[in-house]
């Protein structure tokens, strides 16, 4: 008998899926709604659907497991232990905020050898990402992987940053070094590395972005079988904030155009 897939589901992997869909449920209920919005003291936007998901999210992993948990919204919790969950309730507030549908729910697993499960749910679309170490990226339980494009003139580049005026100048330089890629930015860091993830772009380039923007896209797109660095093609280091998530067929077109402008 062939099992479901969801019965190949590690524990933890199916705990982080049902907090995902909860948050989700209620990004949903906001996206309809009116909201109130609030500036942070980092000039980024928080609504109280923001909260609400978050709350979710820690109430069912609370429940169901004993790890420590860093989000977006709260900071970190007391410390558990070996094993951190890493959580946006809410990865792309302004779009949300504005009736914009490009908005996810991240969720990441990390624990002394790194990021372990990666879940990211877009709730609108009804779709679910997810990865688990070793064991391949899934999109709605189909496998996915990322492109194969290896030709400038035929690939689609995703430029982000974090919200200091630095980062925004900063890549405002790279998007003038790549004028020659077609460029997007779509607003949600971890809905960005699921496109590169699934092959629907081929690279994703960031400076300023905070670890829960990207700790489940990361899982997600080396699992796809994509690249995840900084600008100088070296391992991630969370100290690092130039963050680079490729297909890897055209590193060598975009890396050397950008190095030097890793501070």
């Amino acid at each position: 008998m062939t099992k479901n897939k969801n019965e190949t589901h590690s524990p933890d992997l199916q705990t982080a899926l049902k907090a995902v869909r909860a948050a989700g449920a209620i990004v949903r209920e906001g996206f309809y709604s009116s909201v109130n919005i609030t500036i942070k003291s980092d000039q980024s936007l928080v609504t109280e659907y923001d909260h609400r998901a978050e709350q979710a999210l820690i109430d069912i992993l609370g429940a169901e497991t004993h790890f420590s948990i860093l989000s977006e919204e709260t900071g970190s919790q007391e410390k558990k232990g070996d094993h951190l969950w890493i959580m946006d309730p809410i990865d792309g507030t302004s779009n949300f905020s504005r009736g914009l549908g490009i908005c996810t729910v991240s969720l990441a697993l990390f624990d002394k050898d790194g990021a372990r499960i990666g879940v990211i749910g877009d709730p609108l679309r009804h779709d679910m990402y997810y990865a688990e170490r070793g064991a391949g990226a899934f999109c709605n339980d189909q496998p996915i992987h990322v492109s194969d494009i290896d030709d400038a003139r035929k690939s689609l580049i995703i430029l982000e940053c974090g919200h200091p005026p630095r980062d925004r100048q900063l890549m405002s330089r790279v998007w003038r070094r790549l004028a020659h890629f077609d460029v997007r930015q779509l607003g949600s860091t971890a809905y960005e590395l699921c496109t590169v993830a699934c092959g629907k772009t081929d690279a994703f380039i960031c400076a300023g972005d905070q670890i829960w923007d990207y700790a489940a896209g990361m899982l997600i797109v080396t699992e796809a079988g994509g690249r995840f660095c900084n600008w100088n093609g070296e391992p991630w280091q969370e100290s690092n904030p130039h963050i680079y998530a490729s297909n890897s067929y055209i590193d060598d077109l975009i890396l050397p155009n950008i190095q030097d402008l890793q501070q």
